[in-house]
């Protein structure tokens, strides 16, 4: 139930945003946001106090997001009054997803035994994108199992380049020479 509260306000943004022309502008605004929840977690402790009044809790979301468009923090405002700020994290996940979908982007992860650089990555994006004729975002996760290469993940499809996957498909077609 709590996804399906989420969703709705994050569909009512998403709407807003897109009238709007600044879809891209307002994810880049809900991101800092819910990072500021996430950096601050005594920040959400307030808004879901009982005894913070609602002024209180208006003047402080004027306060700390003075910098965003009125729509954002007038939706902050919105949410402190229903009670939902608790909410901010999944909204920006749904947020998000819709704005990648609106512009035509894939989300997916690559798996590396270290750190890439930035470079790497977007070389990495490019070629799958090619592949599956599609704008492509991966997000780094650090797997030392691998040994040498990556794994690729995306849209249920993985493209596997690590030594880790060379050895096992050895192991496999060695145990068919038997």
């Amino acid at each position: 139930m709590d996804s399906q509260v989420a969703k709705r306000y994050a569909e009512a943004l998403f709407s807003l945003s897109r009238e709007e022309n600044c879809v891209l502008s307002r994810r880049e605004q809900l991101e800092e946001i819910g990072q500021t929840f996430k950096d601050s977690p005594d920040l959400g402790k307030v808004f879901c106090h009982v005894k913070v009044t609602k002024q209180e809790k208006e003047s402080l979301i004027e306060h700390v997001f003075r910098e965003y468009d009125r729509e954002t923090v007038n939706f902050l405002k919105l949410l402190a009054a229903k009670g939902r700020i608790g909410y901010i994290d999944r909204i920006v996940k749904d947020f998000c997803a819709m704005c990648d979908e609106y512009c035509g982007i894939v989300r997916g992860v690559v798996y590396s035994p270290y750190s890439i650089t930035d470079e790497e990555k977007q070389t990495l994006e490019e070629t799958i994108g090619k592949k599956i004729g599609k704008t492509v975002r991966l997000d780094l996760k650090i797997d030392p199992e691998l040994i040498v290469g990556v794994r690729v993940e995306v849209e249920g499809k993985v493209f596997d380049g690590s030594m880790k996957n060379r050895i096992e498909r050895l192991k496999a077609s060695l145990k068919e020479a038997r």
